[in-house]
């Protein structure tokens, strides 16, 4: 993966309509947040960043439940 900000991969994961290269999109997505939140794991910055890392992950996976037919795996439905 190429050193973006998670961001920058969201953006480009929202954006995409090629259903293949969307599933690419959100995974590249996934581990940029991932490697991000590891690197904040210990910075006051964590608590800046936490609410937009929240609602990303929850809008990906919302993409994946309605547009790759993923498994709902909410616990809360």
């Amino acid at each position: 993966m190429k050193e973006r900000s998670w961001r920058k991969h969201y953006q480009v994961a929202l954006s995409e309509r090629d259903l293949i290269k969307l599933e690419n999109r959100i995974c590249d997505t996934e581990e940029a947040i991932f490697l991000r939140v590891q690197r904040l794991a210990n910075s006051p910055d964590f608590w800046s960043e936490r609410k937009d890392i929240v609602s990303a992950i929850a809008t990906l996976r919302r993409l994946q439940v309605e547009k790759l037919h993923f498994p709902d795996w909410n616990p809360h439905r």
